[in-house]
């Protein structure tokens, strides 16, 4: 008897200590990750972070610019331009939603790769702009004041497009209903043979 009721409590013990250890699985932070966001959370840290380093980014080239006013009257200009333009640049990471964006979504992986691949590369002429270029005559001025244009206008087409996205997706549009492709194989295969042939003809 002492034993059956030994047994009977052990296997109590085991339920509930197994109860608890699913309960702290369901309410870890690793497990409250939205399953119906498509885009691949972000973390909220990664987000600031990214918004700090665009921050830095956006002082050093203003300062940069304003200080190279002795040398080029158009950095004035410049430094409004590129606060701008980086203002705008960061609107998807500033209206950024966890529960509904992530990663991969459009706007925000548009503006993680850029800040990765193109503004390191644009800090001089952020900073400096142009002294010179093969295809455009003006001295530096010029030069820097067409840059300045030019972020002028990348801003406004960036503002243009993070509306007409936002609009768009909460707009209403019809569903498209198309049925499976058939016969894809041969379509495939006429579409590679095509494209070789073509390339053959290009080569030679």
């Amino acid at each position: 008897m002492k034993t059956g009721h030994g047994q009977l409590v052990s296997e109590n013990l085991e339920a509930d200590r197994e109860s608890s250890e699913t309960e702290d699985v369901e309410h870890s932070p690793e497990s409250a990750v939205d399953d119906s966001n498509p885009w691949v959370t972000m973390a909220g840290g990664v987000r600031y972070i990214c918004l700090g380093a665009l921050a830095i980014y956006t002082a050093v080239c203003v300062i940069g610019a304003l200080l190279y006013a002795r040398e080029n009257p158009a950095t004035p200009l410049l430094a409004l331009s590129d606060l701008i333009y980086l203002g705008v640049f960061a609107v998807p990471l500033l209206v950024f939603d966890r529960e509904r964006d992530g990663w991969f979504h459009p706007m925000v992986f548009a503006t993680v790769y850029a800040m990765v691949r193109q503004l390191p590369r644009r800090m001089d002429t952020f900073t400096h702009g142009l002294s010179a270029h093969t295809m455009l005559s003006g001295n530096e001025e010029h030069l820097t004041r067409l840059v300045a244009y030019e972020n002028f206008l990348n801003a406004l087409a960036l503002a243009c497009t993070f509306f007409g996205f936002y609009l768009v997706r909460s707009t209403w549009l019809p569903g498209l209903t198309m049925q499976p492709p058939r016969r894809l194989w041969p379509v495939v295969l006429c579409s590679a043979v095509i494209s070789f042939v073509a390339l053959v003809l290009l080569v030679g």
